[in-house]
């Protein structure tokens, strides 16, 4: 059963209202802000249009600038786990709209919550004049500079664009017009939407689900020094707390930045499968470059008439193995498979498994590698 057009439409139009925009009657609104932005054209034509998280090059040189932040012993301190440096991407920023943010210091380099204001200008600083493009999760002070944990929302940074581009009437009618188009259709409306419509953002957003990616900010006296996109994709979850630490976890004598975020993927009107978790990284907090990261927990649920229900979690210790100074990793995975038996079976005892690995700290290239890629379950299909 697909979900009804007028209901997949309202989101947009929700969407265009809490941009602030001016949409004619009959016409809808907006989607997540995502990777290659898509616009509907006039004749239901759909361009690619660049977009600002193109894979660039930003931030500062590692210049030790952060300080370090508490001194805090790593040889037993669990911190997030990965793959060698990670699927992270830098995100090209360059806007400067002054000294907006206050920085506000507290124990072990936290700031603290913020009121309403500074909140908001804290958005206009990561997104300029369109501050609903992103969310800000948490911050922490890292000397002058602060480090910002933002849900950054793809449709509505389309909208955007289009907006400023003069174009967005044009846009939201040609996205109306394949709305319409798969509504007549038989089938799922989601996956008729995945086929008309390219950015992924934009296609959940017109399906009634509001995607966003996770993403990292370095903010200093007004400006973004540095972004890094950490997670493409994923639903909001309310019920799972995040991790936002700042110290040093290598031993290296410049501060790290350990984050864990709860993610679920989006799934398609008549999908059986159910797809979430967590996954976690440790960055550099001096220029945001993926140390290291792995999926903390995984949950793959499968189920039809009968179907099966996996549960994978990766637990990391940092500590210094080979006695070079410098904390490595140490990962164990454990996976655990339930069938899930039709009504007429009898259930079938899990299967459970078990592996473990010890990633090294490299000073020169300020990476952890690992022999086994252990905790990838999430991570290898974020990209």
């Amino acid at each position: 059963m697909s979900i009804p057009r007028s209901r997949a439409f309202g989101w947009i139009v929700a969407l265009s209202g809490a941009m602030g925009c001016t949409v004619r009657e009959g016409t809808g609104g907006r989607a997540s802000d995502g990777g290659a932005e898509v616009v509907a054209g006039p004749a239901g034509e759909v361009a690619s249009v660049a977009a600002d998280r193109a894979a660039g090059t930003v931030g500062a040189a590692k210049d030790g600038a952060a300080e370090v932040m508490g001194g805090k012993d790593v040889g037993t301190e669990e911190v997030v786990a990965g793959k060698n440096v990670g699927p992270g991407r830098e995100v090209v920023v360059s806007k400067d709209v002054g000294s907006e943010v206050r920085e506000a210091a507290g124990k072990d380099g936290a700031t603290t919550g913020g009121s309403a204001v500074e909140l908001e200008a804290l958005s206009r600083v990561l997104a300029g004049e369109d501050a609903e493009v992103v969310e800000v999760v948490d911050r922490r002070a890292v000397g002058r500079e602060e480090l910002v944990l933002l849900r950054w929302y793809g449709a509505r940074a389309w909208q955007a664009q289009e907006r400023r581009a003069g174009r967005l009437e044009a846009a939201l009618a040609g996205l109306e017009a394949r709305l319409d188009a798969c509504d007549a259709e038989p089938g799922e409306l989601s996956v008729c939407l995945a086929g008309a419509i390219a950015d992924p953002y934009v296609m959940w957003s017109a399906a009634g689900r509001e995607v966003f990616a996770w993403e990292v900010a370095r903010v200093r006296d007004g400006a973004v020094l540095g972004r890094r996109r950490l997670f493409d994709g994923s639903m909001r979850v309310d019920d799972v707390p995040h991790k936002f630490k700042v110290y040093d976890v290598d031993g290296d004598g410049r501060s790290e930045l350990t984050v864990i975020v709860p993610v679920e993927r989006p799934q398609h009107d008549q999908a059986m499968e159910h797809e979430g978790g967590e996954v976690g990284f440790i960055l550099e907090a001096a220029d945001l470059h993926v140390q290291f990261s792995a999926t903390r927990r995984h949950v793959m649920r499968a189920e039809d008439v009968g179907g099966s229900e996996s549960m994978a979690e990766t637990v990391w210790l940092a500590r210094d193995v080979d006695g070079d100074g410098h904390a490595d990793l140490q990962l164990r995975e454990t996976s655990r498979l339930t069938d899930i038996a039709a009504d007429d079976q009898p259930p079938a005892a899990p299967r459970s498994s078990a592996r473990t690995t010890v990633c090294t700290y490299e000073p020169v290239a300020d990476v952890w590698r690992c022999p086994e890629a252990l905790g990838q379950q999430l991570l290898g299909a974020s990209g």
